[in-house]
């Protein structure tokens, strides 16, 4: 008997942590469906926005934990007010200003087809994946962060555009090594251009190892540093953004792609060194 009552009380140990999270991330869902949040609008108008489809990404997460119905509704009704019938988009999405935050969107339109097997969905996650095809990159092949940025890659850009491009590819072109590739190299050319070395660390900074917001491969920009084209801070936000993109994109690539390996040494690298200079966040600024 008191074996029993003791694995009970592990098991809820275990259980409740987990339920307090649901519990907590179901509270802050409801809140922001409550203000009309991330449904596809703004002002009342539609609207394709990197904000909209984080908060969708983050639903979809949650209604697989909880089946609560309501966060898949809510997931289509706000990527209904941005496709229309025949699978284009609107909310303001245009394709020739190569803009990779509107893609953030694009799980969504993958997400919807895999469960409701609507064409206009497939359609219109093929509208997102043709950018790719003719968007800006550098000389080396790293994506614009957008047109009117030449020549510039953020952070950001990892995780607005390329896990959609990870996402789009697992599940229409798994095969499609080209493809794989390619997504590799946004990563490390983003984590090559970025990183913070001893050497690049000013006399005002303290050297972490992490990585800077963006670089400018033409250094044209006046904060482009003389050998790389970085921009001068480090912004946690921006760090945010890249690691997360890891976290989610690792595991669509394939089981036996190595690309696993090398991203997520590059993800272990940099968790190591944000736990050491949180750490002593007295004078790195992180």
């Amino acid at each position: 008997m008191r074996s029993l009552q003791i694995l009970s009380f592990t098991i809820a140990s275990l259980l409740f942590p987990l339920a307090r999270a649901v519990t907590y991330s179901s509270y802050a869902a409801s809140s922001a469906m409550i203000r009309g949040q991330g449904n596809g609008l703004s002002s009342g108008l539609p609207i394709v926005s990197y904000e909209h489809g984080e908060f969708q990404w983050a639903l979809r997460l949650l209604y697989e934990h909880t089946g609560n119905v309501s966060y898949y509704n809510y997931i289509k009704a706000g990527v209904d007010q941005v496709v229309a019938s025949d699978g284009s988009v609107g909310g303001g999405y245009n394709m020739s200003e190569y803009q990779l935050d509107p893609l953030r969107v694009g799980p969504s339109f993958i997400y919807l087809y895999d469960k409701t097997g609507e064409e206009k969905y497939k359609k219109a996650a093929d509208i997102f994946r043709s950018q790719f095809f003719t968007h800006p990159r550098t000389a080396e092949g790293q994506f614009w962060h957008k047109l009117i940025y030449p020549n510039q890659g953020w952070l950001d850009g990892t995780y607005m555009g390329d896990i959609f491009y990870a996402a789009y590819t697992a599940a229409f072109e798994p095969t499609n090594q080209t493809a794989w590739n390619d997504i590799l190299l946004q990563f490390t050319l983003m984590y090559d251009n970025t990183l913070q070395t001893p050497a690049s660390t000013g006399s005002n900074s303290t050297y972490t190892g992490l990585l800077y917001h963006g670089y400018d491969y033409s250094h044209e920009q006046d904060w482009a540093s003389p050998d790389r084209g970085h921009s001068p801070e480090i912004w946690d936000r921006a760090l945010g953004w890249y690691m997360m993109a890891l976290v989610d994109v690792i595991p669509m690539f394939p089981s036996s792609n190595p690309a696993r390996t090398t991203l997520t040494t590059i993800l272990d690298t940099l968790a190591t060194r944000l736990v050491t200079a949180a750490i002593d966040d007295s004078t790195s600024g992180v």
